[in-house]
């Protein structure tokens, strides 16, 4: 009985997931073997993710490559020539609809028969979070925060496989004056000195 997160929440559990999307490549195919949604499900009291198909191994020997990307509604990976990875995100404007934007390679996956395959996913956005000063002299209140003239919209990633340290870069934005709001009626006094929580939290590229 996990509780799923919501949008506006930074992902830090696996089984907070509920869906994701996944294909798979063999090795050397220029187009997925399959590509569809894995879902959340409880297999003899351990939690996986299985695609609404069943697929089995290819071939004894096959090589297949795996990718995944989550949410799987608002979020792609496209497989190019040289396995050339590019990972697209919209973000959206009000904060509390923004998704931690997410992606997992597994290459090289060999005879994994009756295995699951393991997956690690890597955060594609940043989160930010605003909070008051531990020994704020005078009594504040924060009824608003705006990041404003940053660049956003759909947002392209890029993988880079061959540095020392194989990460995803930032490659384009469709715009480049972009504003996130958010509202909070928040004071200095309260206990909890975060003004954003974790399910309003500013996930930016």
């Amino acid at each position: 009985t996990e509780n799923h997160i919501s949008r506006g929440a930074l992902v830090t559990a696996g089984n907070s997931i509920n869906q994701f999307g996944v294909m798979a490549y063999k090795e050397g195919a220029g187009i997925p073997w399959f590509n569809e949604t894995a879902t959340q499900t409880i297999n003899n009291g351990q939690t996986i993710w299985a695609t609404t198909g069943t697929h089995y191994w290819p071939n004894e020997g096959q090589t297949l490559d795996f990718y995944s990307y989550y949410p799987s509604t608002s979020t792609t990976i496209n497989v190019g020539s040289n396995k050339a990875l590019t990972a697209n995100y919209t973000i959206p404007t009000i904060v509390t609809n923004q998704n931690d934007a997410m992606v997992a390679i597994n290459e090289g996956v060999i005879d994994n028969y009756y295995q699951s395959v393991g997956i690690s996913f890597k955060h594609l956005c940043t989160a930010i979070r605003f909070k008051f000063a531990e020994n704020m002299a005078a009594e504040g209140k924060v009824t608003q925060i705006t990041i404003s003239g940053v660049k956003g919209g759909a947002v392209s990633y890029t993988y880079n496989r061959n540095s020392q340290s194989p990460s995803w870069t930032v490659t384009s934005y469709s715009s480049a004056t972009t504003s996130y709001e958010l509202n909070f009626d928040k004071s200095s006094t309260d206990t909890d000195k975060d003004i954003t929580t974790d399910n309003n939290i500013f996930l930016l590229a």
